[in-house]
């Protein structure tokens, strides 16, 4: 059980997905399917499990979609709030303002994976009495933060050691920092924080973490998920004279017939007919190579 009292999850959903395109074209990478589930419930099923029962997810690309999904669920609270323009890591926070100005909270974009225990993460953060405790973790090819005694001391630096995750614990003393302002970063408000004496805590994960947010990126993910094993087919796909080798993730009503694949990514209700792919990932007539 979440002994913390974190309640509350923002589930960062509004992005575009540039580049990811043109596999974000028709779907957003809130629904992207990971393993059998898509993201975004992915997610709000590890968080669930944890305790956390009021979910705050802002939506802006092909938001009709997301919200569809999310009006499925049931045994939770959510609040949905469709953006006009993008607001940014700071504004997508801020649109839930009046809902947890009261509460500390659990941050999550929606395009990021870790294997990592959340509740090592909360412990963490009450540990520090931090202002926000952020995930981190030693990524090179985009590592900006450097970490001193357990706290972040720089942001976006070409000495830093660290990435952040897109994951974190946020006290409810945030709302003090957080301007009016319609679009904003969360980094200037946290660097402003600093300078006020509010401590940014690291916690360090080694566990495995991806940001999907490439298809070679989206494709390793679903290489970790196999595990060396063939992956996940859907009981509701349809194989018609089907050769699957390696691992291979295919979506509910998805259809291959006469066709080979070889650690591929079918989308749900995608159709692979007559064709060879290897190392590819399959979105209705989209085909990207990886």
């Amino acid at each position: 059980m979440n002994k913390h009292l974190i309640r509350s999850a923002v589930v960062l959903s509004a992005g575009i997905g540039e580049r990811l395109r043109p596999l974000t074209n028709h779907v957003p990478k809130a629904l992207f399917p990971v393993g059998d589930r898509p993201a975004i419930i992915r997610i709000i099923d590890k968080l669930r499990s944890m305790a956390i029962s009021d979910f705050h997810v802002n939506t802006f690309h092909l938001a009709a979609e997301i919200e569809e999904c999310l009006n499925q669920l049931s045994g939770i609270n959510m609040t949905v709030k469709r953006e006009s323009v993008l607001r940014g890591t700071g504004g997508g926070i801020a649109n839930f303002r009046e809902q947890l100005k009261e509460s500390d909270f659990l941050l999550h974009n929606c395009d990021v994976y870790s294997d990592d225990d959340f509740m090592k993460l909360i412990r963490h953060h009450y540990n520090r009495n931090a202002l926000i405790t952020m995930m981190v973790v030693n990524y090179p090819p985009i590592n900006t933060l450097i970490v001193e005694n357990g706290e972040i001391t720089g942001f976006s630096t070409e000495d830093g050691l660290y990435t952040y995750s897109g994951i974190a614990v946020i006290s409810s003393r945030i709302w003090y920092y957080l301007p009016d302002e319609q679009t904003f970063s969360l980094i200037p408000v946290l660097k402003t924080a600093v300078v006020n004496g509010e401590t940014i805590s690291a916690y360090v994960s080694s566990e495995y973490w991806v940001d999907f947010g490439t298809p070679e990126q989206y494709w390793e993910l679903h290489r970790h998920l196999a595990g060396g094993g063939n992956g996940y087919v859907s009981e509701l796909a349809l194989l018609d004279n089907a050769t699957l080798n390696g691992f291979n993730f295919i979506g509910a009503e998805a259809r291959l017939k006469n066709a080979v694949i070889e650690n591929c990514i079918v989308f749900p209700g995608a159709e692979v007919i007559d064709e060879n792919l290897k190392n590819t990932i399959i979105n209705g007539d989209c085909r990207v190579s990886v």
